[in-house]
């Protein structure tokens, strides 16, 4: 199967829950979220859900749309135990970030994962990534809206929205 296609299965777990990259394979901007919701494994595509909403409507406030990017998540389905899932999948976003000028990372995760750094200290900052040539922004993930205000998440795409215009993506 494809990586693009709905009906991927992780090679390493088996899982027929995966969610495959998706969105515009030659933007040069990526952006990579934790792990797929409900949602997303129910429709096979990257923000369609609860967070999706949030994050697409933050991008519209700044002229930007979803479908101007590649999407990708850290995890391929929902997160388990194995180690060997992990590796795959973030091996799948490192071959998706290569060639792009400008990798968006949201939540603590994701960013941690690739940078080593603590999301609430880097949310909206260029951050340095020993796995990933691009320039690097770190953001915290949409869902703090629920519990706090939007913003850290307007930040945070604004942010994003600077950079891109900054490299002329």
């Amino acid at each position: 199967m494809s990586w693009d296609s709905l009906e991927f299965i992780c090679p390493e777990c088996g899982s027929d829950e995966c969610v495959p990259a998706s969105g515009d394979k030659k933007s040069p901007a990526l952006i990579v979220g934790a792990y797929p919701g409900h949602e997303e494994i129910k429709r096979g595509k990257p923000f369609v859900g609860g967070t999706g909403d949030i994050f697409q409507s933050e991008l519209r406030k700044v002229g930007l749309a979803l479908n101007q990017f590649r999407i990708t998540n850290l995890w391929l389905h929902a997160p388990n135990d194995s180690e060997e899932c992990f590796a795959y999948s973030k091996q799948k976003v490192i071959q998706e970030a290569k060639g792009r000028k400008l990798v968006l990372l949201i939540g603590k995760d994701t960013v941690k994962e690739f940078t080593g750094e603590d999301v609430s200290t880097v949310n909206g900052l260029i951050v340095k990534s020993p796995l990933l040539s691009a320039s690097i922004l770190a953001m915290v993930q949409p869902t703090v809206v629920f519990h706090q205000s939007v913003g850290e998440v307007r930040f945070g795409i604004q942010m994003f929205a600077q950079e891109l215009e900054k490299l002329d993506v």
